[in-house]
């Protein structure tokens, strides 16, 4: 007869670091399980940070209630991320920059942003950074992506 064998790793219990081996040998209509236990090193305490996970649509009233008066950064940060907060543009732009976060933030703001605290990739600190170069340059900073959005606007 053929014999069947089958080896099982369970780890029991988060913490508990118990391996149990399980293995099934069957023939015929005779199942027979043997267990041993083996220690292993107990698991270490760790520091685990929780990231607030934001919805679009919770993104999308955000950014809208930031520009009541510009409803057209709806359709920049469409365009620029489709309202994910953790897009990043890795390609380095022409002049060797990168983009980050809902509004693709460029990384010549780094330094800036640092400064005050906040975090390209956090959508309240990107939507506020965002309405501070609006209200400083208008649409300049997404002019490249005018092609995108550039039709929602009069001018």
């Amino acid at each position: 007869m053929i014999q069947l064998a089958k080896v099982v790793i369970v780890l029991l219990g988060i913490g508990l670091g118990v391996l149990i081996l399980y293995k099934s040998t069957t023939q015929a209509e005779t199942t027979v399980y043997q267990a041993s236990t083996t220690e292993i090193e107990p698991a270490k305490k760790k520091e685990i940070k929780i990231e607030i996970l934001y919805t679009r649509e919770s993104i999308i009233e955000r950014v809208r209630q930031a520009f009541l008066d510009a409803p057209i950064m709806l359709e920049i940060a469409r365009c620029e991320s489709q309202y994910k907060a953790a897009a990043h543009n890795t390609k380095l732009n022409k002049d060797g920059t990168t983009d980050g976060g809902i509004f693709q933030l460029n990384s010549i703001h780094d330094e800036e942003l640092n400064f005050l605290k906040l975090d390209k990739f956090d959508p309240k600190d990107n939507i506020r950074f965002a309405r501070i170069l609006y209200d400083r340059s208008g649409l300049q900073p997404w002019e490249s992506s005018r092609g995108c959005w550039g039709k929602y606007t009069a001018s």
